[in-house]
């Protein structure tokens, strides 16, 4: 049976984006995220989950970053309907999570500039091969001014472009169990949700990330490019967690 809470949730969830639509439009700080989505089919509400962060493991500060991040993920999902199963046995899904932070390019110019070099022009000697009309071959040597010119050399790399970061989350789920007729384990849906721009804080982005993930699996997003604002109460339901 599904808990109460897992009803009155995704309940929640609705009210406070719809909130966001009236209430962003005010807000000082947005981000843009790429949301990128793949389905089988529309996630069905009431299943159980339970989460495995990608990667898990390493020094204290990852693990509590990998926590975080289940967390946000965890929230959202109870927006949607989803719950954690009580163990690992009675969950219906397995979600994956993934997130990170990397470098893309230097904004405000190119990254780097070509180097050119000019070259002389000067005279070179070509072999002209001709046919007369009574079908006699004939070879001649002509001489042909070649102009000055300018050629790429190579590249020289700017110091002081500004970087752009990209930060994302993706999040995908499948069968926590073979189909019984074939034995696979099928994937159900996947998204990722990126955001570039010149910020690689990632924690700040990662409640955004998670609001439009599940945003997107709701169906209010479709693929493409949105804004969010930090402080919209679809956020603020992600950051606040269960």
């Amino acid at each position: 049976m599904v808990p109460a809470v897992a009803t009155l949730r995704p309940l929640l969830f609705r009210l406070a984006v719809a909130a966001s639509l009236a209430f962003s439009a005010g807000c000082a700080t947005s981000y843009p995220v790429k949301v990128e989505a793949a389905s089988a089919g529309r996630p069905a509400p009431g299943l159980a989950h339970r989460i495995e962060v990608k990667g898990a493991g390493g020094d204290g500060g990852a693990r509590l970053r990998e926590a975080e991040a289940a967390g946000y993920v965890r929230t959202a999902l109870s927006g949607r309907g989803f719950y954690e199963a009580p163990s690992a046995a009675r969950a219906d899904v397995v979600i994956e999570v993934e997130f990170g932070v990397e470098p893309v390019r230097g904004e405000g110019g190119p990254d780097r500039v070509p180097i050119y070099a000019e070259l002389a022009g000067g005279v070179r000697e070509e072999t002209v091969t001709t046919t007369s009309p009574d079908g006699k071959v004939s070879t001649e040597t002509v001489r042909v001014t070649v102009p000055p010119r300018r050629e790429v050399i190579g590249y020289q790399q700017l110091v002081d472009a500004v970087p752009v970061y990209r930060k994302f989350l993706r999040v995908q789920a499948r069968e926590a169990r073979p189909q019984e007729k074939d034995g696979v384990t099928r994937d159900l849906w996947t998204v990722r949700a990126p955001s570039e721009d010149r910020s690689d804080d990632l924690r700040r982005y990662l409640p955004v990330l998670a609001s439009v993930t599940m945003r997107s699996l709701a169906g209010e997003v479709g693929s493409g490019e949105v804004r969010v604002a930090e402080d919209a109460p679809d956020v603020a339901f992600v950051r606040r967690g269960l």
